[in-house]
Parts: C-alpha cells; structure tokens; sequence
C-alpha cells in the first residue's frame, strides 16, 4: 500500500512556467515564492479557473502544516485560499478539477472526521465546504483526483477499503448541494489493487485507469475500464 512521505524541512513553493532556462528556447520564470506557512511540497499540478488565474494544492505546510488550497495570479500574485487543518481534510495530493459550476474540487488523502480523507469542494474566493468524508468502510486514503461528467457526476479512486485493495467511487448532485457516494467498484487483487492516479472519462462516455498493483501478472498492476454503471473490465 502506498504510504505518504514524511513531513518535509522548510521548503520553498516554486511556480514555474517552465522547468529549466534551455539555449534557444524560453527561460523559466519564478511567478511566486512562499515559506512553509503557506504551503510547502505542492505534489500536483495547476488548474486554470474561469477568472484566468491558476489553483493548486500544497500537500503540507499551511497554518497547521496539513496542505493549503492555494491561488496565483499570471503576475504571481500568491494567496493562499485555505489551511487544513486535519478536521476538514489533510495532505492532498492531487490536482483541482473545475467543475460545471466554475468551483474547485478535490480530495485529500488524510483527515476528516475518521482520518480515512475527503472530498472537497472550494470557491475561487477560498470558501471550502466538506463533501464526503470516507470512514474505511465506504474507502479511504484518496491519492488521485476526481473527473466530472457532463451530467455533473464526479467520479474517482481510494487507496483501500475493507479489503484493502481500493476502490472506484461516483458522486451525484442530491439537489441540496451536496453529493450522494455510491461504490462501484471494489478491487480485490485480481482485478486489481491499490489505484493511485486520477481517472480519465473517454470519448465513449466510459473511464479509464491503472492500478498500483494486482492483477493477473505477478500483481504488477493492471490498467482498466469501467462504464459509469460501474462494469469493469480489465485491459492489461
């Protein structure tokens, strides 16, 4: 199973356009530098929001050292949008996803009321509200990201669950605001084991996505389709 890394020294957060200055090609350019209060060791990468600017996640650091929620304008105008603080989620790791709705989803791999992560959602003004918090039973540790559908269903992975081997999760809008959490997938070895990454919704309406390990070949992972019903089928 995946375990996170430990908590780093006092990092500097680096937005960069690109990786490297390359003769003949464009320099990379230092948009933003902040110290560990707010955030340090962003693992993902940025969203573009509607309003031009760029939102992304820090995994620690922060007010209480969990990961931040964090918004860079292309002048590099750093704000950091949101501190969590363990009860509203911990250490996210993967990217933002902007939704229909022109808010910011994500998910947290640690915190929340059972310490198994969250689902979130955040407004470009930085108010957070707590989707789902995941208990073990209905999965824990999401390390990917989430995907939206067209219809507004988000769907997404958790590292483990009862079985400890993951599973494929769909949120639907219940019409007050918040999301249902419906399981439909749960990986048992076979099929597969521990999905990390985010999945990808393809041309035919269908997602797409790896698993860590399991599967048929010595557990050496597995990559997979499933229909939004939650058929999965597993490709190699």
């Amino acid at each position: 199973m995946f375990a996170p890394k430990p908590s780093s020294c006092l990092l500097l957060l680096a937005l960069l356009l690109t990786l490297a200055c390359v003769p003949g090609r464009l320099c990379g350019t230092t948009l933003s530098s902040v110290d560990m209060t707010q955030g340090s060791s962003p693992e993902s990468a940025l969203v573009r929001g509607n309003d031009g600017n760029f939102y992304g996640t820090t995994n620690q650091g922060g007010t209480y050292n969990s990961g931040t929620v964090f918004r860079v304008t292309p002048g590099g105008v750093f704000t950091s949008l949101v501190s969590f603080n363990g009860t509203n989620g911990q250490n996210p790791y993967a990217s933002l996803v902007i939704g229909l709705d022109g808010n910011f989803y994500g998910t947290t791999y640690n915190g929340g009321t059972s310490g198994d992560g969250t689902v979130f959602k955040i407004t470009p003004a930085g108010t957070l509200t707590t989707l789902i918090n995941f208990n073990g039973t209905n999965g824990y540790y999401p390390f990917g990201g989430l995907v939206q559908d067209s219809s507004g269903n988000f769907y997404g992975t958790t590292n483990g669950e009862t079985t400890n081997a993951g599973t494929v999760f769909k949120l639907t809008p219940n019409g007050s605001g918040g999301y249902n959490l419906t399981t439909l997938v749960v990986f048992n070895g076979t099929n597969g084991e521990n999905p990390l990454a985010s999945l990808f919704l393809g041309g035919d309406g269908n997602l797409y996505g790896t698993t860590q390990s399991g599967g048929t070949a010595g557990g050496l992972g597995t990559v997979f389709r499933m229909t939004p019903s939650g058929t999965l089928a597993s490709l190699v």
